[in-house]
Order: structure tokens, then sequence, then C-alpha cells
């Protein structure tokens, strides 16, 4: 579980459209994967003093988003608040998160039904809920999730989309191979995105690629089951 600083573009993005909000409730304890040296070398460069003091996932949010409350829960001891996802959520825990993160923690719980159940609890209203869950990724966690189930949570349950994208392994002329992000979808669709990732991922799904997400929480209603129901064919 970890908050990489290639999925900064998708991450700027929610912010642009005000979707990154005070406190933000992390899904398990995110780390920064790379060592603490390079990170505060790396700060220092962007101006984040803070985060070049004490690197971590939640100095990255306050630094580069203002967010002055960041929270994980988990279940180890290491966790700012100890939490099951995979059971019904304590009712004082309820409309708490101005910013649900998940960081590549849900396809680790089995009980995915509750763990989106929870994640809608969480939030308040106006909250949003930032998601990179593995789409195609061999022998990681549980599932590999199709972006369809997220859009048809946000629809049955009152979410509005604010940003999309991809976060995936290319190689690049004089870059050589590393993972970026492309935000496909921030308020409208961007159109050399979307037409660049349907041109891959319609020949070969890269391995480990990721969907990136970002989605309001409109109204409180109680959770609603997405279906995904087709006609006859």
């Amino acid at each position: 579980m970890a908050i990489l600083l290639s999925y900064l573009p998708l991450l700027d993005a929610c912010h642009r459209r005000e979707g990154i909000v005070s406190p933000v409730v992390a899904l398990g304890s995110q780390q920064l994967p790379e060592t603490p040296e390079w990170l505060a070398g790396w700060a220092r460069d962007h101006g984040y003093a803070t985060m070049a003091a004490d690197p971590s996932a939640a100095t990255l949010f306050r630094d580069r988003f203002g967010t002055a409350e960041y929270l994980d829960v988990d279940l180890n001891d290491d966790a700012a608040i100890r939490l099951d996802l995979s059971a019904p959520l304590p009712e004082h825990l309820r409309g708490t998160a101005g910013t649900v993160l998940d960081g590549g923690t849900i396809e680790h719980i089995a009980d995915l039904r509750t763990v989106l159940q929870n994640i809608h609890e969480l939030m308040r209203p106006g909250g949003t809920f930032i998601g990179f869950v593995p789409v195609a990724w061999w022998e990681h966690g549980f599932f590999n999730i199709n972006p369809r189930l997220f859009r048809a949570t946000a629809a049955a349950n009152g979410w509005e989309p604010l940003a999309e994208g991809l976060w995936f392994r290319v190689r690049l002329p004089l870059v050589g191979t590393k993972f970026i992000t492309v935000v496909t979808r921030e308020g409208g669709v961007r159109q050399k995105a979307k037409l660049w990732t349907d041109r891959l991922l319609n020949r070969a799904m890269p391995g480990r690629t990721i969907y990136c997400c970002c989605y309001r929480k409109i109204g409180d209603q109680p959770f609603v089951v997405p279906s995904d129901v087709f006609g006859n064919w």
C-alpha cells in the first residue's frame, strides 16, 4: 500500500476540482516507497518544508494540497484509527471524512461490498473518494477491479465524477521505462489522452495497470449496491 509520486497528475486534477478535503482518511497505512533521503531532497526542490523535515504521505498532502489533518485506518497498531474495513463501520466514524483515500488497499479485502459501503458512509456529504485500484495486476490482492464498478457505484449512490485516469508503465524515447499517470477525464473527457489510452489498451492491457479516480458524494442517502444489467444478446 503506497502513494506514488507518479500518482500526482491525478491528485493534482482532484485538487483543481476541489476534491482533496481535510480530514483525509487513508485506507491502510500508506507509505511513500522512495528512501527518506531521496524524498527529503525532492521536497526541498519543490519548496515543501514540512515534507523535507518529515517525508511521509501526510506531509506530502499537507504541503502540496493544504490538508490540515491526515489519518490512516488499519488493523495494525501503527494506524491512527484501528478499523476492520470488512466489518460494518462504527457509528462514530460515519460522515467524518472530507476525503477517503485508497492507495491500494481495497483489493486486499475479500468483502468488497462492505468496503464500498464503508467508503460511502465514511464520506460526509460533499466529501470525496480518491482511489488507485488495480485493473491488471498478476498475483496482487484478491481482485483486479473493472472501472465499471466505481462508475456504477457512483451512479447508484449520487457520487459526482471529478477526475479519472490510468497509471501504467511505458517506454519513452530518451527517458526509458517509467510509470506514468494519464488523466483521461477532468470534468470532461481529455480527448488526446483518451485516444492514446484507447489505442494502447485495445491492443494489449499492460501489466500493473491501475485505475485512478476521484468522486464527490453529493447527498447523504443510504448505500445502494450497484447493478450491472444488460439486455438479451
